[in-house]
């Protein structure tokens, strides 16, 4: 197969199946691009590097999922995460809590409450209480400080919270022969631990694991009735919804075109960073069937990822073809 790209970005093309096992080639592009700390406005493009596997906060087993790989058929809604990100207490004062958060145009604003280090403590006299919290003056945004984590009570029966098994306060039943346990030092905005056992809403601001929920459900049903008629391809009640990563109050339909504007609020030292997203114009992919037939179809930026960290973000386009052995793809666009 030929491949004429006219754009300034690599692309990745490749052979894949629908959930029904139809197959189709499916190309993406992928642009890197800086933002200045306390910045009105945005870089160059530059090209970016394509992420083969999935990259872990810590390790695969025992940590949160840090940047999801780029293969996917199909994303339903633009995906819009953070990586590599901090919570930066306003002026760098080292504070007990604040709120951080970010915004896109009108269509999400979203903010989350931070917590220094705090445990729930137990006495005979008060029995199980929340500590003060430590001042600190950055955290880690992952779901490691979040609610959420596995449990196994004094009598062994464990648990986990399906939502974030790697985080804090999941706790039920009987405490066992512990004085100390830690709480979240991330919460929903406006909620707080009240009570040791109490379940709170899991939130954060990166990409959610395959195999957390929600995103496992909306993989399908893996039965017997899959195993007889469907495998190797994916389950009848498959979503392709799963293939989106963020959470969902941060995915966003119709997808992201490019000169939106994006605020960070207390995301990096200088407290409030605004800038707009570069490219506002339409990339296309034109495939040539080995027949002569011609097809036109659209990407989509179905990607942004933030690492604020280093300062920059990362945005894939994604075009999928129903078709098994083109010719030839070309692919035009303004970059």
């Amino acid at each position: 197969m030929n491949i004429v790209n006219h754009t300034k970005l690599p692309e990745f093309v490749y052979p894949s199946f629908d959930p029904n096992g139809q197959p189709v080639v499916v190309c993406m592009l992928k642009a890197r691009c800086e933002f200045g700390d306390g910045a009105n406005g945005v870089g160059s493009i530059f090209p970016g590097t394509f992420t083969f596997e999935d990259e872990y906060n810590i390790d695969k087993l025992n940590s949160s999922l840090s940047i999801e790989s780029d293969f996917a058929v199909f994303k339903p809604k633009t995906d819009v995460y953070f990586s590599d990100t901090y919570a930066h207490a306003p002026d760098e004062v080292p504070s007990t809590n604040w709120s951080c958060g970010f915004r896109i145009d009108d269509r999400i604003f979203k903010m989350i409450d931070i917590h220094g280090d705090r445990d729930w403590e137990y006495s005979l006299l008060s029995g199980w209480t929340l500590s003060s919290a430590h001042p600190i003056s950055k955290i880690p945004i992952w779901y490691e400080d979040a609610f959420g984590g596995t449990w196994e009570d004094g009598h062994g029966n464990a648990d986990a919270e399906l939502m974030n098994p790697v985080g804090h306060g999941f706790v039920f039943g009987d405490v066992g022969d512990y004085d100390s346990i830690p709480a979240p030092s991330i919460m929903a905005q406006g909620s707080n631990c009240t009570k040791l056992g109490q379940k709170s809403k899991v939130v954060g601001l990166g990409p959610i694991a395959r195999s957390w929920d929600p995103r496992r459900i909306r993989a399908g049903t893996f039965d017997a009735s899959w195993k007889q008629d469907k495998w190797p391809f994916w389950p009848s009640d498959f979503y392709y919804a799963y293939f989106n990563a963020a959470p969902d109050d941060q995915q966003l339909f119709p997808y992201l075109t490019g000169n939106e504007e994006i605020e960070l609020i207390n995301l990096t030292p200088a407290g409030n960073c605004r800038f707009r997203l570069p490219f506002d114009g339409v990339l296309a992919a034109i495939l040539t069937h080995q027949t002569g037939e011609q097809c036109c179809v659209e990407f989509s930026m179905d990607t942004l990822v933030f690492c604020v960290e280093e300062m920059e973000f990362h945005m894939t386009w994604r075009a999928a073809f129903r078709a098994e052995h083109p010719s030839q793809i070309e692919i035009v666009g303004a970059t």
